[in-house]
């Protein structure tokens, strides 16, 4: 039986994504085996439609559409996706304004099956793409993520600046998703479906520390396979940020994100052990979109370097570097 990759997009009112569709299937070595799946926020004024319904690859999309003022933010837009799955092999979410390489759909599942024949029982590839931009300019440095922290005890990440080198070697491991770009067996779907009670800051935290402690070990791919449309690219020769496009995002039009992002924060709060909460409508069904019982939070900050209580990192997890020896020991004393 072919092995099939269900695409997940979550797509807000992004003229990108049509592209980014296009590109996948183009650059697939099986496009035939590829599924996508599309919640297209859309508002009315706007003049574009996520993806080509005269392309050969058309009937292996699909879609469902929301108003984007219907849209509660992209971890709602993201679960909603997920229920477009029908039972492929592999799953991988991407941003809707991506370009890959030539037959990234086989480099994704070797590198994959490479960690399971390595006895990594449940893998998951994630990291920051690098960027390109809509003239042309694609950047061949991969860097590593590391942790940061926020007044309000949210951690997020950011590229450290230490590049992982382009070998095909085995893929390098790491404590941190991100949102933008995963790759895993689907079986994740059901196993840790995407939370909709989050909003935006908190995602790939809460996103790491809940495959992790399910038992699932998290690695940066050991060469790039997609490229990422960022906002701003920095000048060569001034070295300043400047704009590369404009974007439209869920706050241009709902008037009540704030409100959505405190409950957000509150519940990210909760669920990391930094300050625990009563509010239902923050902590509502955190049996459903929790932590696992694989492994402990505490094992989980242990590995990563960070202490949510008292809100602080170690420096090996500040420049993202992670060992595999300080994975816990199952019962056979083997790190799992």
């Amino acid at each position: 039986m072919a092995k099939t990759i269900f695409v997940q997009i979550a797509s807000y009112r992004d003229p990108d994504c049509r592209l980014t569709i296009d590109n996948l299937y183009r650059n697939a070595k099986y496009p035939e085996n590829i599924y996508v799946g599309v919640v297209w926020q859309f508002h009315e004024a706007d003049d574009f439609e996520p993806f080509d319904i005269n392309a050969v690859y058309a009937e292996r999309v699909r879609m469902v559409k929301y108003h984007c003022t219907l849209s509660q933010g992209v971890c709602w837009a993201r679960h909603q996706t997920q229920k477009l799955y029908e039972n492929e092999s592999y799953t991988l979410q991407i941003d809707s304004h991506m370009r890959f390489i030539k037959g990234w759909d086989v480099a994704l599942i070797s590198m994959y099956e490479q960690l399971r024949k390595s006895r990594v029982e449940k893998p998951v590839i994630s990291h920051y793409p690098p960027s390109f931009t809509p003239d042309g300019e694609f950047d061949d440095w991969q860097g590593r993520m590391g942790p940061y922290i926020r007044e309000d005890g949210i951690v997020y990440f950011k590229l450290t600046g230490y590049r992982i080198e382009q070998k095909k070697t085995p893929p390098l491991p790491t404590a941190f998703m991100a949102g933008g770009f995963f790759f895993a067996d689907a079986e994740c779907i059901r196993e840790i479906p995407y939370d909709p009670y989050l909003y935006f800051h908190g995602e790939e935290i809460t996103l790491s520390a809940r495959f992790w402690t399910h038992g699932w070990d998290i690695f940066n791919p050991s060469h790039i396979v997609c490229h990422h449309l960022f906002k701003k690219k920095v000048d060569k020769v001034s070295g300043k940020k400047v704009p590369v496009r404009e974007i439209k995002v869920h706050r241009d039009d709902n008037p009540d994100y704030k409100s959505l992002d405190r409950r957000s924060v509150t519940r990210i709060r909760h669920l990391l052990g930094s300050e625990a909460s009563s509010d239902p409508e923050a902590i509502r069904h955190l049996d459903t979109f929790g932590l696992g019982k694989t492994r402990s939070l505490v094992q989980y900050e242990n590995y990563a370097g960070l202490d949510f209580k008292h809100l602080s990192r170690d420096h090996y997890a500040r420049v993202g570097l992670f060992f595999q020896e300080n994975r816990p020991l199952d019962d056979a004393g083997i790190s799992t």
